[in-house]
This record gives C-alpha cells, structure tokens and sequence, in this order.
C-alpha cells in the first residue's frame, strides 16, 4: 500500500467518525463529524471546536426547519426527474453526494460498499467522505431546494402566497444559518 502522509495520518476512527454521522438525518441537516471534533481553543481550553454549532443545530424547532428544507428541495429533486430536466444533473449529484453521507441510512448503506468494490481505491479517496462531498452536497440541495419552491409556487395560486412562501423559506435558510451570521465559526 501507498506511504503517502494522508495514510499514515488517518485511522479506522476517522471512518468510524463519518459513520457516527452518517444517518439520514445529519445528513439531511448537513450535520458531520466536524461537530463533535475536540481542539485546544482560547485560553488553552480543551473543547468542542464548534461548540455553538452542535449546540444550535440539535435543538428540535432547527431541526424541523432543517427537515422542511430538505423535504423541499426533494420535491426539487421529484420535479426534475418528471418535469424539469434542466436540474436533472444537480439531481444526479444530490442523490450521489448524499448516498455517500448517509452511508447508515438502510436504503442507501448498500451504495458505498458497492462503490468500493466497483472502483479501485474509492475508500482511499473517499475516507474522509463528509469534507469530499459536503460541499457538492449543499450546491445541488440549494438548487433543488429553489426548484421545489418554484413548484410550489406554481401550485400556490394567490400571488401573495407566493411571496409569503418566498419570505419563510429565505427565513428559514437564515435560521438555520444564524450561528454563521452571528460570526461563530470556530470556538
């Protein structure tokens, strides 16, 4: 096997810590191991790196926000297999990257051994799957999710719902993100 410096540094945890986190609901809430990693901080305290995050982002009415999110932007997701082909690739995308996450969600736990035994040195690359597909992830769960709102809002007929619907769902992405535009990021 290969000495490169990534093998030497990463271990069985590492995997074990990508699967802690890999149920469906973190990974519909964009939730990874990240949150429980523990560094030196301010003051030479030892602590959660993300302490504010893990503590916001487990309380139940972020949770239901978050859950609606996602339930949206699978209607996103439903809407371009059917009717919008234009978002059928951040489709794609979105089942691959979150069947990578969610690699203890029974439906899709079957995907990453299967890719694993198909493509050489998947798992190498792969290890740390949460930092490799977070980001890819949230782009195509943005887009799906507007693709789900704009369903949604061709199904609302009232103009004003419409605009209401904007409102909450520019609202709840902002609720969700409130730590980020409070400036906590790390410690």
């Amino acid at each position: 096997f290969f000495d490169f410096k990534i093998n030497i540094l990463s271990n069985p945890e590492i995997v074990l810590r990508n699967r802690a986190f890999g149920d469906f609901k973190n990974a519909a809430l964009i939730r990874g191991f990240n949150l429980d990693y523990q560094d030196w901080g301010e003051g030479d305290k030892y602590g959660l790196q993300m302490a504010s995050w893990k503590d916001y982002l487990s309380k139940p009415e972020i949770e239901k926000v978050g859950l609606a999110l996602f339930g949206l932007a699978l209607l996103g997701f439903v809407y371009s297999l059917f009717r919008r082909r234009s978002l059928l690739s951040f489709s794609i995308i979105f089942f691959f990257s979150f069947a990578n996450l969610a690699t203890e969600f029974p439906l899709l736990a079957p995907t990453r051994p299967l890719l694993e035994k198909l493509i050489p040195y998947y798992s190498d690359i792969f290890r740390f799957s949460f930092t490799k597909f977070v980001t890819v992830y949230s782009l195509s769960l943005a887009i799906l999710l507007a693709g789900g709102a704009y369903l949604l809002g061709k199904l609302i007929k009232p103009k004003l719902f419409t605009t209401t619907l904007g409102i909450i769902l520019v609202g709840g992405i902002a609720y969700m993100s409130l730590p980020a535009l409070r400036g906590q990021f790390f410690y």
